[in-house]
């Protein structure tokens, strides 16, 4: 019995060496492989743009005022006047002070006629000319302008008390209206002459132009790229020193381009296509409502349109623009963890511990990343919205234990 005690020993620090062996592998296996890695499955839009080039097609006439001097306009741009309204003032002897005062009486008279309607846009608009004015009283302090603080710092203490009442929870102003209104009749009275423009047709008001008005109108669109290569050699901009602004007669607007015959066939006509006008951040969403197409010349024309005017889009005559042209919307994967498992395409997600397989429907790829939808063939579970997919791993399987 001794005689097997050292070969029991020997036996025993084998196997706790054996154990030390692999506890010490175990975790330098886990300090060395991969930290696992998860995405939430999360629904994203993805879109394909392309730049072009093209003209404005509008019917609209140049107002032009028959004196030089300052304009007060009476109508914001898009607005609808009927004929014979009067559109602005024109102040021939006024200076630029008398100007910029009216200018401001004018924005405080807005701001009270609006608080009837939204309390909250009046004390937001009031806030701001708070704002402005003590950042100019602050600028006149710094430059020794008593006599502008004396008279500016009244109007701000003024301003502030109408943000009170506002605060107060006030919504009609017809005292502090009427007291204003006053104030800018005295101001007018001091500015000279006052010559009222009017039109003589209705239609929507724009201030800007931009020479081509009257020239490329709405019945000269939807033509032939030969047609449309005549305009563009034809028209010419004409300038009119006292013009004012323009009126637009018809809502109905187009835009038209002059495309390559190849780049024509991503577009269908009696489509609508989201489209950015160049210095702008807002899509117009307009028709495509006819494509001209010249084989000969391998040339076409893309005709869009659209009867909604935008205030904030000025409708330059000539102007370049971005197209969406495909778009689409679903569950954002990276391309890299997508695995094929009996033909089918498939990802991993992390489910208590394991790796469980879903199959997903690739519907669009940019930038790296697959949009997937549930329009699988329904061999395996479907990708969910939230699923956390496993990424970044190798040689994953349904139901290996990954953490």
């Amino acid at each position: 019995m001794l005689k097997n005690k050292p070969a029991l020993r020997l036996a025993i620090i084998i196997a706790v060496a054996l154990i030390a062996i692999v506890y010490i592998s175990y975790h330098i296996f886990n300090a060395v492989k991969p930290a696992l890695t998860l995405n939430a499955a999360r629904y994203e839009t993805f879109t394909k743009s392309e730049s072009i080039n093209g003209y404005i097609f509008k019917d609209d006439e140049l107002i032009v005022s028959p004196y030089a001097g300052y304009v007060e306009y009476l109508f914001k741009d898009g607005e609808r006047l009927s004929a014979k309204s009067v559109i602005a003032n024109v102040y021939p002897n006024a200076t630029s002070q008398q100007y910029e005062f009216l200018m401001y009486l004018n924005d405080v008279i807005d701001i009270l006629e609006t608080c009837r309607i939204n309390s909250n846009v009046a004390l937001s608009e009031i806030t701001d000319k708070i704002s402005v004015q003590q950042k100019l009283i602050n600028e006149k302090s710094s430059e020794g302008d008593a006599d502008w603080i004396v008279k500016n710092q009244a109007e701000l203490e003024r301003l502030q008390s109408i943000k009170s009442v506002i605060l107060d929870g006030k919504t009609d102003m017809s005292s502090e209206l009427a007291l204003y209104k006053n104030q800018r009749e005295i101001q007018i009275s001091t500015m000279g002459a006052c010559y009222p423009i009017t039109t003589e047709e209705s239609g929507y008001f724009f201030r800007y132009f931009d020479g081509y008005e009257g020239q490329l109108t709405t019945d000269k669109s939807g033509s032939s790229p030969s047609a449309f290569e005549q305009y563009e050699s034809s028209i010419s901009k004409s300038v009119s020193v006292n013009a004012i602004g323009s009126i637009v007669r018809n809502i109905s607007w187009y835009y038209e381009c002059l495309v390559d015959i190849d780049k024509s066939e991503k577009y269908i006509q009696d489509s609508y296509y989201n489209i950015t006008f160049e210095g702008k951040d807002k899509p117009i969403r307009m028709h495509l409502s006819k494509k001209s197409v010249d084989r000969q010349k391998g040339k076409a024309v893309l005709t869009f349109s659209s009867s909604v005017i935008n205030s904030e889009f000025d409708m330059n005559r000539m102007c370049g623009a971005s197209v969406v042209t495909e778009s689409a919307t679903g569950l954002k994967i990276k391309i890299e963890d997508v695995y094929i498992v009996d033909g089918v395409s498939c990802v991993y997600i992390f489910n208590e511990g394991v790796a469980s397989l879903r199959e997903i429907n690739i519907i669009f790829e940019m930038g790296g990343y697959y949009l997937v939808d549930r329009n699988t063939t329904g061999k395996y579970k479907i990708l969910n919205l939230n699923d956390l997919v496993i990424t970044n791993q190798s040689n994953l399987y349904d139901g290996k234990v990954v953490g």
